[in-house]
């Protein structure tokens, strides 16, 4: 359904009252809350979406690994030894810890996996 619906605003057919950037987009503004998502907004919403779900949501837990990474002691200035930090994580962990899974995903598992979609709108659409 969603497939269909994402391929409809994407070749310009508008479906009234599907969704509100404010339902796709949680931080969005106020002023766009309440506004339709429309073919001609469509690709900046699902931008926004992903970017809120993949960056703004984590953005606190992604800066904290940053630091903790970090290679100098904030308060000495001294370098800090990684070798003792990373030593108990096997490989395979570390790698995922850092780059996270990296077989590709389609461009549908991407919207599907970055915007929550309401169930009432989804319901809707049906």
């Amino acid at each position: 359904q969603l497939n269909t619906l994402l391929v409809a605003y994407l070749n310009g057919v508008e479906v009234p009252g599907a969704f509100t950037i404010g339902e796709l987009v949680p931080n969005c503004d106020e002023d766009n809350e309440e506004q339709q998502v429309t073919s001609e907004n469509v690709q900046s919403v699902i931008v926004a979406a992903c970017k809120y779900r993949l960056w703004d949501q984590r953005a606190d837990q992604l800066l904290a690994m940053r630091r903790g990474f970090s290679t100098v002691n904030v308060l000495s200035k001294e370098p800090i030894d990684l070798l003792n930090q990373l030593r108990p994580f096997l490989t395979p962990d570390l790698m995922l810890l850092v780059q996270g899974n990296t077989e590709p995903v389609s461009k549908i598992e991407l919207i599907e996996r970055c915007i929550q979609w309401p169930e009432e709108s989804r319901a809707a659409v049906a």
